[in-house]
């Protein structure tokens, strides 16, 4: 279950750091996962081509609209078209991921 791994991570860091519930880093982390697995459902649904274009949308969406007030009580500003270029690295990213993991299984 994600929720409870998802949960449980988050107690253990808070016992092991308190301060880390004041930190954006862990609360823009934190919110993101639980936004996914929330409102964009991701999961494996197959390989159709039309899938693949509508999931990064999705999930740009989605972690740009729950991060939105976390952004904006800490600073000041929240990036509403960012989901643009992260669809634009999403890409590259990937491909990057995926040559360095052959690489290394190659070397």
């Amino acid at each position: 279950d994600y929720l409870t791994s998802l949960s449980l991570a988050a107690i253990g860091l808070l016992l092991w750091r308190p301060t880390f519930a004041l930190d954006p880093g862990f609360q823009l982390s934190f919110v993101t996962v639980v936004g996914l697995i929330l409102f964009a459902k991701v999961r494996n649904e197959g390989t159709d081509a039309f899938n693949g274009l509508v999931q990064p949308v999705k999930i740009g969406v989605t972690a740009t609209a729950v991060t939105l007030p976390i952004l904006l009580v800490h600073f000041g500003a929240a990036p509403l078209l960012s989901v643009i270029p992260n669809l634009l690295i999403s890409l590259p990213s990937a491909a990057a991921v995926i040559g360095g993991l052959g690489q290394f299984a190659l070397s």
